[in-house]
């Protein structure tokens, strides 16, 4: 919650791109996120202050905050009092890519942002196209948690997802995946 309260304070925009109900709850150990690029050295100290002020250690880094384009991995622990060794594993998208081709540009992304306290998370569209094509891309198939979010949202957003998807497919093309 301190990150997140610390990005709202500083007003950084971000959001999460899925699963915020997880985050806001404190049961997320996989959080991924989208942030203002344009901010990108102001985010990045916030999440080492906080970070290192709670009592988490950096264990893994993959990305660099420098590259806009790629998705930064990190990986912080915490050793509990109980012994208990806590992760969380933090998946930053500047964009929304596949292959080195940018699907939704950092604009898209935070576009439409939802408000809930200081919990801020991807538009309807924008969650529900990144549910589909993240998994669909990279594995081959949607995740089955991620199916009813995504039909929901496809019937009940119709016109703001087909505006999404138009960033990357043809009209023709939106047209097949919408139906």
């Amino acid at each position: 919650n301190r990150f997140f309260s610390e990005l709202e304070k500083r007003q950084i925009k971000y959001c999460i791109l899925r699963n915020a109900e997880e985050v806001k709850n404190g049961d997320a150990h996989d959080i991924d996120m989208s942030y203002d690029i344009s901010k990108t050295y102001e985010f990045q100290c916030t999440l080492s202050v906080v970070a290192a002020g709670m009592g988490w250690k950096l264990h893994l880094k993959t990305g660099d905050f420098h590259d806009k384009n790629n998705i930064k991995c990190l990986h912080y622990y915490k050793e509990c009092d109980n012994g208990e060794i806590r992760i969380v594993h933090f998946d930053f998208f500047p964009n929304f890519e596949w292959c080195g081709y940018i699907l939704l540009e950092n604009a898209q992304l935070m576009k439409g942002i939802l408000t809930d306290t200081i919990y801020h998370k991807a538009s309807w569209a924008v969650e529900a196209v990144t549910k589909l094509f993240i998994r669909l891309l990279y594995n081959g198939k949607v995740k089955e948690k991620y199916k009813d979010f995504v039909y929901v949202a496809f019937i009940e957003h119709t016109e703001e997802v087909a505006q999404v998807l138009e960033s990357f497919l043809d009209r023709d093309s939106c047209d097949l995946v919408i139906k």
